[in-house]
Parts: structure tokens; C-alpha cells; sequence
């Protein structure tokens, strides 16, 4: 399958593997959610936003659009409680906790590493945050995709209010880690594909005994 827009061509048969439900039209509207060149820059000047952070703001887009294509997959099962709790071994993180954990490391960027400000998922932190032991109690898909809605968007948020000259500058949340305003906003592009990775592999195996 092609899709074309003025500025945009692509081939999402690799990715694309049966047809369409309507959270499919929703994810590969391209129209919608890849932006043009020209609207790029347009929408980049008018909020003040750098080629490099809007670069990155993008990539983020994208890589959302795949992880809410694998929970569209899981909502499509017969049994997707039973996929979320699904582990690929002994005490090992289950499918569910690769999405919270995605969700609630944005949030910590959002609200304490990058800028300091009051959060409404704090207490997820301690279940979900990097090091923490994925637990029995299974959020349900409703709750995974509201808390990876709400924390895009405070992230979203703060990229915003980073300045094209403070890219180089370690944020005060960062300083223990050395991790310029560019680097966190690097690592926060990698963080969520390799979290949406292991989800998959983990589903297919899942589906593998199921």
C-alpha cells in the first residue's frame, strides 16, 4: 500500500499486516499525522520551535503511532487482559508494564527532568518508572492509553518551552546523569521504540502458546 501526500510517499506494507480497523485509519492517516515540509516549517516558526526539536517532536509522533498499532492489536484478542499480564519469563516485565513504563518515563521528563512542575500521575511513578518490579495487577487498555495520552501531552508541553539556545545546557534534573536538553530528547525518541519493541516481541510470543 501507497500513500501519498504533496510531500510525503511511503510503502507501509512491511508494517501493515491485515486490514484496516478504525484505530488503523486513525494512526495512518498520513495527511494528519505526518506533516508537509512547507506546513512543517510554518507550524515550526510559528511556535518558536527549532528545525532540530521539531525534527524530534516528529520521530516522537511516529513512534507513538506504532505502539498504539500494537495495542490496537492486543484490543482485537479475545482475551487482551491475558496478553497484558503475559510475561516472558520468571519475574521478567510483562506486556503491560513495557506501555506504563513508556507512559510514566515521559511524565518524569515532563514534570522533573526537564522542567519542574506538578504531576497528576505521580503515583504510578514507583510502579512504573525505570527499575521498578512490574507487579500482578493488570491495568486495563482504557488506562494504559489515557496515561500514554496524558503524559505525551505534558511532554509536549515542555518540549515546547525548550529554547533552540539551552539545547546544549543540563536541565537541574539531569545533572546527575550529564544529559543536555538535546540528549534526554534523543533518548526519549530511542526510549519509547526499544519499550514497544519488547512489547511485540512479547505478544508474539504470547501468541506463540495461546
Amino acid at each position: 500500500m501507497t500513500v501519498k501526500t504533496a510531500e510525503y510517499n511511503s510503502d507501509l506494507s512491511d508494517i501493515i499486516v491485515r486490514h484496516f480497523s478504525e484505530v488503523d485509519r486513525e494512526v495512518y492517516d498520513l495527511k494528519k499525522n505526518f506533516t508537509t515540509a512547507s506546513h512543517f516549517r510554518a507550524k515550526r516558526y510559528s511556535e518558536n520551535m527549532s528545525i532540530q526539536i521539531a525534527t524530534l517532536v516528529e520521530l516522537l509522533k511516529f513512534n507513538r503511532i506504532m505502539t498504539l498499532k500494537t495495542i490496537d492489536e492486543i484490543s482485537s484478542l479475545t482475551d487482551p487482559q491475558s496478553a497484558l499480564a503475559f510475561r516472558p519469563g520468571p519475574g521478567r516485565a510483562h506486556i503491560a508494564w513495557q506501555f506504563m513504563h513508556t507512559a510514566i518515563t515521559e511524565e518524569l521528563f515532563a514534570t522533573d527532568r526537564l522542567r519542574k512542575t506538578d504531576s497528576k500521575l505521580s503515583d504510578l511513578f514507583s510502579l512504573y518508572e525505570k527499575g521498578s518490579t512490574a507487579v500482578d495487577e493488570i491495568p486495563s487498555l482504557d488506562v494504559i492509553k489515557n496515561t500514554l495520552s496524558q503524559s505525551r501531552e505534558n511532554l509536549l508541553e515542555t518540549i515546547q518551552l525548550i529554547p533552540e539556545t539551552d539545547l546544549e545546557l543540563v536541565p537541574a534534573g539531569l545533572q546527575e546523569r550529564g544529559w543536555s536538553y538535546e540528549m534526554a530528547l534523543k533518548i526519549l525518541c530511542w526510549h519509547e521504540t526499544h519499550h514497544q519493541g519488547q512489547a511485540h516481541l512479547t505478544l508474539n510470543s504470547w501468541k506463540a502458546i495461546h
